[in-house]
């Protein structure tokens, strides 16, 4: 019988697609007790230690991957209202986590954004991190104001070299949203601003990711709600369940693999500067260092920017 300390990365992959796939049908009951059948383990309970340990998803962070952002809401037909987006060039970032920004690296972001027809912010525009769990007490909360307005300028440099932006919410730009029951929306506030200056030129989805066609590639832009210490892991799990290529934020790191099916799935890192993140939690374990980063594709293919040595000094809070 296997036990904690013998679980091989295949082992790990049968689990999560395990778990992923009962909760994408809606069949939880009995899951760790299949697992454990499939994987020869007598005890269920040590499938279900081993799944806590990779910070696998229960079914309310699988409500939220698949769109129903922070409410117990039906989940959305997703081959109709999912935002679907077509591009010959595509520039995606992510984690901008305003006012921490790493301005550097953005400006490197905006060369490769020279020229695209798309260019995309796959979630976490704000910080807002007072509002967080893993806020520290007595932490001190960001400038509103100051913080929606950094992130219209960032808004405005982009489209200097982009034709469009896309811009997908991500789980800290709505940490201020919840806290003040709707009375301050930083997102809402974005999109009304550059819907008024840009029109058509800006795109907002109201998931956490959409879909895009670029050169004839489809990519799912995903700024899921699930962290595992593992690199790569949650996206290849992703990429699996929607059988298609995918762009994941949030994880503050870059990483490529393949999902079984062939798919790439890539941790596009993402632009926040991590000596400036005042994270309660934020050590080597389980965090780690992070690699900052951003995804360019085309008709020819991908190429993932890991810009890992970007935010040297690493500072723990």
């Amino acid at each position: 019988m296997l036990n904690k300390r013998e679980w091989s990365q295949e082992d790990d992959d049968v689990l999560a697609m395990m778990v992923m796939d009962a909760i994408r049908v809606g069949k939880t009951s009995e899951v760790y007790t299949s697992i454990a059948a499939e994987l020869d383990i007598t005890n269920p309970d040590i499938v279900r230690k081993r799944a806590r340990e990779l910070m696998l998803p229960n079914v309310r962070l699988n409500r939220q991957a698949l769109g129903a952002l922070w409410e117990r809401t039906p989940l959305p037909d997703l081959s109709k209202e999912v935002l679907r987006v077509e591009a010959e060039r595509g520039v995606f970032g992510s984690d901008l986590h305003e006012p921490y920004l790493n301005r550097e690296l953005f400006y490197e972001f905006l060369d490769d954004c020279q020229g695209a027809d798309l260019a995309a912010i796959v979630g976490d525009l704000t910080q807002s991190d007072a509002f967080s769990k893993f806020a520290s007490r007595g932490q001190e909360v960001d400038n509103v104001k100051a913080t929606t307005e950094l992130v219209m300028q960032d808004v405005d440099l982009v489209l200097q070299a982009a034709e469009r932006l896309l811009l997908i919410p991500g789980n800290h730009d709505f940490f201020l949203t919840r806290a003040t029951d709707g009375a301050l929306a930083p997102f809402a506030l974005i999109e009304a601003w550059a819907k008024e200056k840009y029109g058509e030129r800006v795109i907002f989805s109201k998931f956490p990711f959409a879909y895009v066609m670029v050169g004839g590639q489809k990519w799912m832009l995903h700024h899921p709600d699930t962290y595992r210490v593992t690199p790569g892991s949650v996206a290849r799990d992703f990429a699996s369940i929607y059988e298609s290529n995918i762009a994941c934020g949030h994880s503050h790191i870059t990483s490529e693999t393949v999902s079984k099916s062939g798919k790439y799935a890539v941790d596009i890192g993402g632009l926040v500067d991590e000596r400036l993140i005042p994270y309660r939690h934020y050590t080597d374990r389980p965090y780690g260092k992070w690699s900052p980063g951003w995804l360019m594709v085309d008709s020819k293919g991908h190429t993932l920017r890991n810009r890992a040595n970007a935010n040297e000094g690493h500072v723990v809070n």
